[in-house]
Protein backbone atom coordinates (compact mmCIF):
# COMPACT_ATOMS: atom_id res chain seq x y z
CA UNK A 1 0.00 0.00 0.00
CA UNK A 2 1.62 3.51 -0.92
CA UNK A 3 0.16 6.92 0.90
CA UNK A 4 0.79 10.32 -1.38
CA UNK A 5 2.76 12.51 1.38
CA UNK A 6 3.36 16.22 0.57
CA UNK A 7 6.43 17.14 -0.69
CA UNK A 8 6.74 19.75 1.32
CA UNK A 9 6.87 18.08 4.57
CA UNK A 10 9.86 16.02 3.92
CA UNK A 11 12.28 16.89 6.75
CA UNK A 12 16.21 16.72 6.61
CA UNK A 13 17.92 14.94 9.56
CA UNK A 14 20.98 15.91 11.19
CA UNK A 15 23.31 13.38 12.43
CA UNK A 16 24.70 14.34 15.83
CA UNK A 17 27.25 13.80 17.29
CA UNK A 18 29.45 12.44 14.77
CA UNK A 19 33.33 12.68 16.05
CA UNK A 20 32.00 10.41 19.22
CA UNK A 21 29.88 7.62 18.00
CA UNK A 22 32.72 6.07 15.23
CA UNK A 23 32.27 4.36 12.44
CA UNK A 24 31.30 1.10 10.89
CA UNK A 25 32.56 -0.52 7.87
CA UNK A 26 31.45 -3.73 5.91
CA UNK A 27 32.59 -5.07 3.09
CA UNK A 28 30.26 -7.04 0.67
CA UNK A 29 31.36 -9.47 -1.92
CA UNK A 30 28.27 -10.33 -4.09
CA UNK A 31 29.89 -13.01 -6.33
CA UNK A 32 30.90 -15.28 -2.99
CA UNK A 33 29.34 -13.02 -0.11
CA UNK A 34 32.01 -13.22 1.75
CA UNK A 35 31.86 -10.27 4.43
CA UNK A 36 34.19 -8.46 6.88
CA UNK A 37 33.39 -5.75 9.09
CA UNK A 38 34.74 -2.87 11.98
CA UNK A 39 33.25 -1.06 14.38
CA UNK A 40 33.98 1.48 17.24
CA UNK A 41 33.11 1.44 20.75
CA UNK A 42 29.47 3.02 20.90
CA UNK A 43 28.67 4.93 23.97
CA UNK A 44 25.54 7.45 24.60
CA UNK A 45 26.97 11.25 24.15
CA UNK A 46 24.03 12.15 26.83
CA UNK A 47 25.58 10.17 29.54
CA UNK A 48 29.73 9.53 28.66
CA UNK A 49 28.62 6.52 28.59
CA UNK A 50 27.28 5.26 31.88
CA UNK A 51 24.03 3.54 31.45
CA UNK A 52 21.62 1.64 33.86
CA UNK A 53 20.79 -1.65 33.23
CA UNK A 54 16.94 -2.42 32.11
CA UNK A 55 15.88 -6.24 33.23
CA UNK A 56 17.20 -7.78 29.97
CA UNK A 57 19.91 -6.08 28.51
CA UNK A 58 22.13 -2.95 29.18
CA UNK A 59 21.30 -0.18 26.19
CA UNK A 60 24.75 -0.66 25.62
CA UNK A 61 24.48 -3.86 24.62
CA UNK A 62 21.18 -3.00 22.56
CA UNK A 63 22.96 -0.31 20.95
CA UNK A 64 25.94 -3.02 19.55
CA UNK A 65 22.54 -5.42 18.85
CA UNK A 66 20.87 -2.25 17.07
CA UNK A 67 24.06 -1.81 15.07
CA UNK A 68 24.72 -5.55 14.42
CA UNK A 69 21.13 -6.33 12.89
CA UNK A 70 21.26 -2.97 10.88
CA UNK A 71 24.56 -3.98 9.02
CA UNK A 72 23.49 -7.45 8.70
CA UNK A 73 19.79 -5.74 7.30
CA UNK A 74 22.22 -3.57 4.78
CA UNK A 75 24.29 -7.16 3.88
CA UNK A 76 21.19 -8.57 2.87
CA UNK A 77 20.21 -6.01 0.80
CA UNK A 78 23.56 -5.73 -0.94
CA UNK A 79 23.57 -9.39 -1.68
CA UNK A 80 20.18 -9.42 -2.71
CA UNK A 81 18.97 -12.26 0.34
CA UNK A 82 15.73 -11.69 0.47
CA UNK A 83 15.24 -14.53 3.07
CA UNK A 84 17.52 -12.75 5.73
CA UNK A 85 15.99 -9.16 4.72
CA UNK A 86 12.51 -10.46 5.42
CA UNK A 87 13.32 -12.13 8.75
CA UNK A 88 14.92 -8.88 10.27
CA UNK A 89 11.53 -6.72 9.21
CA UNK A 90 8.24 -6.75 10.52
CA UNK A 91 5.70 -7.39 7.89
CA UNK A 92 3.93 -4.22 8.02
CA UNK A 93 7.27 -2.13 7.66
CA UNK A 94 6.63 1.40 6.48
CA UNK A 95 9.45 3.19 4.73
CA UNK A 96 9.73 6.69 3.36
CA UNK A 97 12.27 6.25 0.22
CA UNK A 98 13.67 7.53 -3.35
CA UNK A 99 12.20 5.20 -5.11
CA UNK A 100 8.38 5.38 -3.75
CA UNK A 101 8.55 8.84 -5.26
CA UNK A 102 7.31 10.94 -2.01
CA UNK A 103 5.14 8.28 -0.92
CA UNK A 104 4.96 5.98 2.68
CA UNK A 105 5.33 2.47 2.07
CA UNK A 106 3.86 -0.23 3.42
CA UNK A 107 4.87 -4.10 4.18
CA UNK A 108 7.00 -5.80 2.22
CA UNK A 109 5.32 -6.32 -1.15
CA UNK A 110 7.33 -3.01 -2.84
CA UNK A 111 10.58 -4.41 -1.61
CA UNK A 112 10.23 -8.02 -2.36
CA UNK A 113 10.01 -6.52 -6.49
CA UNK A 114 13.39 -5.06 -6.42
CA UNK A 115 15.09 -8.30 -4.17
CA UNK A 116 13.45 -10.64 -7.40
CA UNK A 117 14.63 -8.74 -10.19
CA UNK A 118 18.87 -8.74 -8.92
CA UNK A 119 21.18 -6.78 -10.80
CA UNK A 120 23.21 -9.33 -12.33
CA UNK A 121 26.73 -7.82 -10.73
CA UNK A 122 29.38 -9.48 -9.45
CA UNK A 123 31.69 -6.61 -8.74
CA UNK A 124 32.26 -5.75 -5.46
CA UNK A 125 30.01 -3.46 -3.53
CA UNK A 126 31.35 -1.39 -0.37
CA UNK A 127 28.65 -0.42 2.29
CA UNK A 128 30.35 2.28 4.91
CA UNK A 129 27.82 3.18 7.86
CA UNK A 130 28.91 6.47 8.69
CA UNK A 131 28.90 7.87 12.18
CA UNK A 132 25.83 6.12 13.42
CA UNK A 133 24.02 7.70 16.16
CA UNK A 134 21.64 5.06 17.77
CA UNK A 135 19.14 6.08 21.02
CA UNK A 136 17.30 2.66 22.45
CA UNK A 137 14.15 4.08 24.09
CA UNK A 138 12.85 0.56 25.96
CA UNK A 139 11.37 -1.98 23.95
CA UNK A 140 12.21 0.58 20.21
CA UNK A 141 15.44 2.19 19.08
CA UNK A 142 16.19 4.70 16.43
CA UNK A 143 19.48 4.39 14.29
CA UNK A 144 20.57 7.25 12.03
CA UNK A 145 23.71 7.79 9.70
CA UNK A 146 24.81 7.92 6.18
CA UNK A 147 25.02 5.10 4.66
CA UNK A 148 28.33 5.28 1.22
CA UNK A 149 27.98 2.69 -1.30
CA UNK A 150 30.81 1.87 -3.43
CA UNK A 151 30.98 -0.16 -6.23
CA UNK A 152 32.36 -0.18 -9.95
CA UNK A 153 30.39 1.66 -12.73
CA UNK A 154 29.44 0.55 -15.87
CA UNK A 155 32.52 2.09 -17.00
CA UNK A 156 34.80 0.45 -14.87
CA UNK A 157 35.72 3.29 -12.48
CA UNK A 158 34.37 3.56 -9.00
CA UNK A 159 31.45 5.44 -8.28
CA UNK A 160 30.10 6.56 -4.52
CA UNK A 161 26.76 7.30 -3.54
CA UNK A 162 26.00 8.37 -0.43
CA UNK A 163 22.33 8.75 1.09
CA UNK A 164 20.69 9.70 4.62
CA UNK A 165 19.00 6.95 6.86
CA UNK A 166 17.51 6.68 9.89
CA UNK A 167 16.15 2.97 10.98
CA UNK A 168 13.63 2.40 13.77
CA UNK A 169 13.65 -1.26 15.53
CA UNK A 170 10.80 -2.44 17.86
CA UNK A 171 12.01 -5.80 20.24
CA UNK A 172 8.69 -7.77 19.69
CA UNK A 173 8.55 -10.85 21.95
CA UNK A 174 12.41 -10.56 22.68
CA UNK A 175 13.33 -10.06 19.19
CA UNK A 176 14.33 -6.41 17.76
CA UNK A 177 12.28 -6.32 14.52
CA UNK A 178 12.91 -3.36 11.94
CA UNK A 179 9.18 -1.57 11.48
CA UNK A 180 10.72 1.51 9.87
CA UNK A 181 12.88 3.13 7.94
CA UNK A 182 13.69 6.88 5.92
CA UNK A 183 16.16 7.53 3.72
CA UNK A 184 17.19 9.62 1.39
CA UNK A 185 19.93 10.96 -0.71
CA UNK A 186 22.35 12.86 0.71
CA UNK A 187 23.10 15.93 -0.85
Amino acid sequence: MVRKTPSKLRLRREIAFTRLLGELSVILYKSDHVSSSTSSDIRCPFTNGREKKNTKMSKDEDREEILDLTQRLLMAVTSGDWESYEQLCDPSITSFEPEAMGNLVDGLDFHHFYFKLGDGESTPVQSTIVAPHIRVMGDVAVIAYVRLTQKIGDDGKPITSAMEESRVWERQKGVWRHVHFHRSSAH
